[in-house]
């Protein structure tokens, strides 16, 4: 038990956040520190760097990401060159 919060040993977690999966990749590919960037060759994932680190990510079945905006957006929205 810790000291100013009663029964936490009696506690269960009722909910729980699911994540997508990422895929590491080398820094280098980072353009600045933070932020999001296309992925060259396949507009349904991003790289996502964080403090110089980065993780491929994917978007949503559906979408693409939009370059312009740095979001995952609806693949009615897609240049013809992604699809």
């Amino acid at each position: 038990m810790f000291l100013g919060v009663p029964n936490i040993a009696s506690q269960t977690i009722d909910s729980f956040i699911v994540c997508q999966q990422a895929r590491v990749v080398s820094d280098d590919v980072c353009k600045e520190p933070n932020g999001t960037f296309p992925v060259p060759d396949d507009c349904h994932k991003f790289i996502q760097c964080s403090n110089g680190h980065a993780n491929m990510m994917p978007c949503a079945p559906g979408t693409f990401y939009d370059e312009k905006t740095k979001l995952c957006d609806h693949m009615t929205n897609a240049p013809p060159t992604c699809k």
